[in-house]
């Protein structure tokens, strides 16, 4: 053991660059793997399934329906709420004047409190907006801007829009682990190595 542990010090210490740029391949490998098995095992399930909504699937809270597709703001504050597993809701609408930002809370519960800590803002994505939710949600708030008389013709709204690049998700998270851990596992492997051969050795007794 002792010649194994001297073996691998010696080739970590004149090639650690080497070693580290391996790591960083495995763990690169490593997060794609897993992000397609956590992918594949989602769009298998259907638990996330493509959803074409009308109006009439939201509840409106200082909104006025007067469409089957249009809504107005009777508020500052207007709202529309769905209940269901959602990980992302597009929007394509059109609006009679600038709503202001458009932003969207997510609660992992039915009838939880809503709060500025689970809140998303609108990602322009093509003809429409996107907001992005963690897996475990289960009741979304569309806040449609800051002003009242406002009305909003939506051409679609989806929930969980289909394709497998929207299935994986790599994020800010992936890559702060991506870069800390194989020089931080790197370090410590090494570093056991060398105190472990640091160590003063028992010395054998030869009985005769």
């Amino acid at each position: 053991m002792p010649e194994r542990l001297q073996h691998f010090s010696g080739y970590a210490h004149a090639h650690f660059a080497r070693l580290l740029a391996a790591a960083y391949a495995a763990t690169a490998a490593a997060l794609v793997l897993l992000h397609l098995v956590y992918g594949a095992g989602i769009a298998l399930s259907g638990k996330f399934a493509a959803k074409e909504l009308s109006l009439s699937d939201f509840e409106p809270v200082g909104v006025e329906l007067v469409g089957e597709q249009s809504a107005e703001t009777t508020t500052d504050d207007g709202q529309l709420i769905y209940t269901g597993a959602v990980r992302e809701l597009y929007i394509e609408c059109a609006y009679s004047h600038d709503p202001g930002e458009l932003v969207a809370f997510y609660t992992p519960k039915e009838n939880y409190a809503f709060g500025t800590n689970r809140m998303v803002y609108a990602q322009k994505c093509g003809d429409g907006y996107r907001f992005v939710f963690p897996d475990s949600t289960r009741q979304v708030r569309l806040d449609l801007g800051i002003f009242p008389s406002v009305r909003f013709d939506f051409a679609k709204i989806t929930v969980n829009p289909a394709g497998w690049d929207r299935l994986f998700r790599f994020g800010g998270k992936d890559l702060f682990y991506g870069l800390l851990c194989p020089p931080l596992v790197l370090f410590l492997a090494v570093s056991l190595c060398d105190a472990t051969l640091a160590l003063p050795r028992r010395k054998e007794t030869v009985t005769v």
